[in-house]
């Protein structure tokens, strides 16, 4: 019989994405009123490999390359806050980082009750912004994503 235990898990109360200044020493900022952040697929290739004697004659496939799509981020949009906006102040705010291309150090602090903070670092630059609908009797809010240069895998902990 399998021995019971109380769960571990949190929720993502506290969680915030950074990005970094990138000087020295690195100064980290958190981005303003985020709602909602999407974790990247983290994918695999699936070559085919098949040929006329294949066995059972059934398909055959090898592993290619290793992606990782974009993370998706939304909340409430803040136009002069400088950590959305245009501004060139660093770290540069995302309207400003995705107009230049500026590839970024960011991380993902993990809200939960442990010591010290679960953090998940990665290189990436803002592949789109936009803001939401404007509509009467709602909160304006805005989406963006942020498309890893390089794996991110491996800063997993």
């Amino acid at each position: 019989m399998a021995t019971e235990y109380a769960s571990s898990a949190t929720d993502w109360a506290g969680s915030v994405l950074e990005v970094s200044d990138t000087g020295s020493p690195e100064n980290w900022t958190a981005i303003a009123e985020l709602t909602q952040i999407t974790f990247g697929d983290m994918t695999t290739e699936a070559i085919d490999v098949t040929h006329l004697l294949s066995p059972n004659a059934h398909k055959e496939k090898i592993p290619g390359i290793r992606d990782t799509g974009a993370f998706g981020i939304s909340g409430n949009w803040l136009p002069e806050n400088a950590t959305q906006s245009n501004s060139s102040t660093a770290p540069g705010g995302l309207v400003y980082n995705g107009r230049t291309r500026t590839v970024k150090q960011f991380r993902i602090v993990l809200g939960n009750s442990g010591s010290p903070s679960t953090i998940w670092g990665f290189r990436g630059f803002i592949s789109s912004f936009k803001p939401g609908d404007a509509a009467n009797g709602t909160a304006k809010k805005f989406t963006a994503a942020i498309t890893p240069s390089q794996d991110v895998s491996a800063a997993l902990p």
